[in-house]
């Protein structure tokens, strides 16, 4: 399949008062210390999502971005609709704010999602800062997922920033990206559309929105 790049995403602009919503996250984020092993705290399962506090900062696992941190987020139900609203389908209510602190790199990788639970695509909303997204040429088959010497030609390049929302099927789709200013946060968080695996090329995500299934509707027709 020859990769053009585009159709891996979408680019949208947030259908919500953005600053509005900017300050309520980072409100909700401002007592994180974004250094390992620091004190955290984490409430009591039963609370609800709006209470809901997460304030442990975990450093990045799989070497895509060496130096960043990213902490649990919890939404209450009116911007969690507003972002639905914004994506045009359900999403997994589980919402997770990436700081780059003084990294400027996402190194080239694919994520390691599994086809037909309902991950297969993922949305990323800015906070602070432009990003440029790169959609890669698929590298050699067995390559590893992940690695910071990771390399392919780009196929498409993709400004976007604070106010706009990006959704990508980061599972078919190699990508890297590049940090424009000091640093980055953002808000990312998965589509709640399960598909099969294609049996030849790679849905666009495009067709994942027009084609995708939620876990719940799955289930059901399974009853």
């Amino acid at each position: 399949m020859v990769i053009m790049g585009k159709e891996a995403i979408i680019i949208k602009n947030v259908e919500f008062d953005f600053k509005e919503f900017q300050t309520y996250v980072l409100d909700k984020i401002k007592d994180v210390v974004w250094e390992s092993n620091s004190p955290h705290t984490r409430s009591d399962e039963t609370v609800t999502r709006e209470n809901k506090i997460e304030l442990e900062a975990h450093p990045d696992a799989h070497g895509d971005a060496p130096g960043s941190m990213w902490c649990t987020v919890y939404l209450n139900d009116y911007w969690v609709s507003k972002i639905e609203s914004t994506c045009g389908c359900k999403v997994h209510p589980e919402f997770y704010l990436w700081n780059f602190l003084d990294y400027k790199k996402l190194h080239m990788h694919i994520d390691a999602n599994t086809f037909g639970y309902g991950r297969n695509a993922a949305a990323i909303l800015p906070i602070e800062e432009d990003f440029i997204l790169n959609i890669h040429v698929d590298p050699p088959e067995g390559t590893p997922q992940n690695g910071s010497q990771l390399d392919s030609p780009i196929a498409y390049r993709q400004q976007y920033g604070p106010g706009q929302l990006c959704m990508l099927n980061n599972s078919e789709y190699w990508h890297s990206g590049d940090i424009t200013s000091h640093t980055r946060k953002s808000l990312h968080f998965y589509l709640d559309l399960v598909l099969p695996k294609k049996k030849e090329g790679k849905w666009s995500m495009q067709e994942i929105l027009d084609k995708g299934k939620t876990v719940d509707e799955v289930n059901s027709s399974k009853l």
